[in-house]
Parts: structure tokens; C-alpha cells; sequence
């Protein structure tokens, strides 16, 4: 069985081969064939043939090209990383300034619950004016213990901490991704300590959006 690669795509070309959408165009032009983009209808995969590519990889020329983009590249991502340590140490400096409110700490249960259920129906009741559909509130009885916890930890993250507006402090950050996971964790121990029979709920919750930022990061290939 003849195992031996034939063309690279771009994207291999790229993240295999250190190769770069200027380099593509300077080195080897103009792509040896086309294939179906099973992402899009639009627009088609560029392919290179395999031996025309090892052939420029082998030039000095190329090496030259090559030995220079990796130490402009490898620059940058210090500077990214230069960049992502300083908006983590503000992070880690601000989050003791993040806290349980005063109105949200030592609650009884039932007045919990009912306040989680009021803000639930409050910002469903929104959705629903903004889409022209209709919702029916629920009440603070009816639903699983599973739902109830999960409002109730969405209240107190989002009117019973600065959460909100301690987030959007670092968007357009260098590291906003591992600021928005410091900030969470964070908040979420706040309310597990403050109300341990929420511990669990908490504890999915902050795994659940570490998984979603883990598929983010692996759609684009970081």
C-alpha cells in the first residue's frame, strides 16, 4: 500500500511545515489541484503537490526564508506571552475585590430560590419580547432540584458578584481566555463556600465553559 503523501493543503502546509500564506504565494504559487471543502460549498481546498513542495523546502533560499519567520515568530509569542502574564497579574490583584454582595450572602434556602426563580423569569420574559414568542414563568415548585440549582447559581454569579463587569474588563486583552477562567473559578468557589449545597452545580458549570473553551481553541487550531 502506497502510504507516501501526494499534496499538503494549506493548512497542513502551515501548521506542519511552518510554512505561511506569504511563503505559499512566493514559493509555489498557484495550487497543482482542488479538492471539495467539506465546510463550505463556496470555496474549494488548495492542494500542493508533495514533491514540489519537499523541492523548494531543500532550496537555501527557502531555508533562508524559513530560519528568519521562525525567529520573527517565535518574538511574537514572546510578546504575546509578555503581554498575557501582565493581564493575569492584574487578574490575580483584582480578585480579592471581587465578592458575595451583601444581599446575597446568608440567605435562607426558600429566599434563594425565590429570588433565582424571579431573575429567571425576569431575563426569559426579556428573550422572549426581544424573539415575539411566548414563555410561561415558572414557579418556585414544579422543577427538578437540578434546574433550581442551576438558577440559583446564575443569580448569585451574575447580581449577587461584580462578575459581569469584572469580565468585560479584560476583553480585547491578550489572555481574555485565561482571565475569564481565572475570574470564574473564583466566583464559583465564592458561592460553593457560601452555599455548599451548590458546590456540585458550581463545579459542572465552570467544567462545562472550560470544555466549550477547549473546543473554541481546537476549531481554531490553538
Amino acid at each position: 500500500m502506497d502510504t507516501k503523501v501526494k499534496n499538503y493543503n494549506k493548512a497542513e502546509l502551515k501548521r506542519d511545515r511552518d510554512w505561511t500564506d506569504a511563503a505559499i504565494k512566493k514559493f509555489l504559487g498557484e495550487p497543482d489541484s482542488y479538492a471539495e471543502n467539506p465546510r463550505s460549498r463556496y470555496s474549494m481546498i488548495c492542494l500542493y503537490d508533495a514533491d514540489r513542495v519537499h523541492a523548494v523546502e531543500g532550496t537555501d533560499e527557502f531555508a533562508a526564508w524559513l530560519e528568519k519567520s521562525r525567529a520573527r515568530r517565535a518574538s511574537a509569542r514572546r510578546a504575546v506571552e509578555t503581554k498575557r502574564e501582565k493581564t493575569l497579574a492584574v487578574v490575580k490583584d483584582r480578585l480579592g475585590k471581587v465578592r458575595l454582595h451583601k444581599h446575597a450572602r446568608g440567605l435562607e434556602l426558600d429566599t434563594l430560590r425565590k429570588r433565582a426563580v424571579e431573575h429567571y423569569n425576569d431575563y426569559q420574559d426579556e428573550r422572549a419580547a426581544w424573539y415575539d414568542h411566548y414563555f410561561d414563568p415558572v414557579g418556585v415548585t414544579g422543577a427538578s432540584d437540578e434546574f433550581y440549582q442551576r438558577i440559583e447559581v446564575n443569580y448569585l454569579r451574575h447580581e449577587g458578584t461584580r462578575y459581569d463587569s469584572e469580565l468585560e474588563r479584560y476583553i480585547g486583552k491578550t489572555g481574555v481566555a485565561d482571565a475569564v477562567d481565572m475570574v470564574r473559578e473564583h466566583v464559583y468557589g465564592l458561592i460553593a463556600t457560601e452555599y455548599p449545597h451548590l458546590a456540585g452545580e458550581c463545579e459542572r458549570q465552570l467544567a462545562d465553559r472550560r470544555a466549550q473553551e477547549e473546543q473554541r481553541r481546537a476549531w481554531l487550531g490553538k
